[in-house]
């Protein structure tokens, strides 16, 4: 947990391009502390920047220690992970806030305490990582077999009511590479209004949704003070959406998110200065959205790439032999072309049969599985889409009465009588999204967030 003091200095010294000199105010009688700030005097010298070190011995002596500090004529004050200076942190805040000076730190609560900004290494990845561990240990691997690890990944937090009070300009790199955003209101005046269009009322879109806002969170930005949301519905009818993309324009939204393929592709061409941050939805440049390679400036996101191939590497270890699989799509939906496409290549590559029908509705969805009965499917992929995952039920219900299984691209279709399934995690797909959409509205350019894939897969089977 040795602070990252090399990267904490270049980090200072991009929102500081005049950087020249820190006060340091650290616990003398604290071996670690002691460590920290010969270290940072030595790099300190390297860089030609005078650090200011002012020692304490206990909390009571924290406030006027800042005092002294300011007094030294230096650029902002650094708290390098000491313990003495993080407990008495509010002094520091207080001293800085009235000598106008940035307060820089270490620590990963300071931040929402009064610091400027903060690079740190956090706690939480270094226990994600020790319940791996953990986890292959209770499945029998033996502790001697596992090196030790040193997880130490920097992160960047920025608070927005100092950089404002201080007149700072943080750059957009800087904010890029930046995980969390604290107090973004001061950034407008005002909570940031976001307006979240969804094509339809189904539990994976309404997963996504609530992935999005908790991705938001994560970033530290707080519902009701930091941003606004205003929610949209389509109802599964895609006339509605150029209706409802004149509503957003018209109410000044600060930012757009679109939940469904048909919602991005509306948003795409409707809406060209106001920051578009896509989930669940295919990749747009397959969708014909980037024209010669050329994204629109205003669109970023995360998109799928639906695992068809290994749905199918699934079925094959898991049923009977067989030769023919059968699928159903939808041709009115690009995101199920998409992915009619690549069950077709992953058939082929595996020299299986693959039989399809088409449905335009849910009540087609019985006999059209019925069809691939009768044409000898021997299991069904089904790739989730709107249609689909509306009407599963009677996908399967159909499928079974013919003692054909089912496989999917949705992990929840397990439960809803699904023999297997791989697909992406929609909470965790909204998450990533919301991640992107923190930094767009803490002032990324969208078109320097390149459009990203899901990373999080699941794999469920049934009993």
């Amino acid at each position: 947990s040795f602070p990252p003091l090399e990267e904490s200095l270049a980090v200072y010294k991009r929102l500081l391009p005049g950087l020249k000199a820190l006060g340091i105010i650290y616990n003398s009688s604290e071996a670690n502390s002691r460590k920290v700030v010969e270290v940072a005097r030595g790099l300190c010298r390297k860089q030609g920047i005078r650090l200011e070190e002012v020692p304490v011995t206990g909390t009571s002596e924290v406030y006027l220690a800042a005092q002294v500090a300011a007094q030294k004529n230096i650029d902002a004050i650094w708290i390098a992970g000491d313990n003495t200076a993080t407990i008495a942190f509010d002094a520091i805040v207080n001293v800085a806030s009235k000598a106008k000076l940035p307060v820089l730190t270490n620590d990963i609560e300071a931040v929402d305490k009064g610091a400027t900004l903060a690079v740190q290494i956090g706690f939480y990845q270094p226990g994600y990582e020790a319940g791996v561990m953990l986890s292959r240990i209770l499945l029998g691997e033996s502790p001697a077999t596992i090196p030790i690890e040193n997880i130490a990944k920097k992160s960047i937090e920025v608070n927005f009511e100092p950089v404002k009070a201080l007149g700072l300009n943080v750059p957009p790199d800087l904010l890029k590479e930046s995980v969390s955003f604290y107090n973004l209101r001061a950034r407008l005046g005002r909570p940031a209004k976001v307006a979240m269009v969804q094509i339809v009322d189904n539990p994976v879109i309404d997963e996504s949704c609530e992935g999005f806002i908790k991705g938001l969170e994560e970033a530290h930005l707080k519902q009701g003070s930091d941003f606004v949301v205003r929610r949209f519905n389509a109802q599964g009818d895609v006339t509605q959406l150029p209706l409802i993309m004149s509503a957003i324009k018209s109410e000044g939204a600060d930012l757009v998110v679109t939940s469904g393929t048909p919602v991005l592709l509306a948003a795409a061409r409707a809406i060209h200065e106001i920051p578009i941050v896509f989930t669940v939805a295919s990749d747009p440049k397959v969708l014909g959205i980037f024209q010669d390679d050329k994204r629109p400036p205003n669109i970023t996101g995360v998109y799928d790439d639906p695992p068809l191939d290994r749905v199918v590497d699934l079925a094959l270890k898991r049923e009977a032999p067989f030769d023919t699989v059968g699928t159903v799509w939808d041709p009115s939906q690009p995101n199920s072309e998409i992915s009619v496409k690549k069950l077709r290549k992953a058939c082929r590559e595996r020299k299986l049969t693959l039989v399809e029908a088409t449905a335009a509705v849910v009540s087609d969805l019985p006999q059209a599985t019925q069809s691939l009965c009768q044409r000898r499917a021997r299991i069904i992929v089904i790739s989730a889409d709107n249609l689909t995952t509306t009407g599963f039920p009677a996908i399967v219900g159909a499928a079974k009465k013919n003692g054909v299984p089912v496989y999917a691209t949705e992990p929840r279709f397990v439960e809803r009588g699904a023999a297997g399934a791989i697909g992406d995690d929609y909470v965790e797909w909204g998450k990533q999204s919301g991640h992107l959409a923190a930094k767009v509205l803490a002032g990324v350019k969208p078109d320097s967030l390149p459009p990203e894939k899901t990373r999080v897969q699941r794999t469920a089977v049934a009993k």
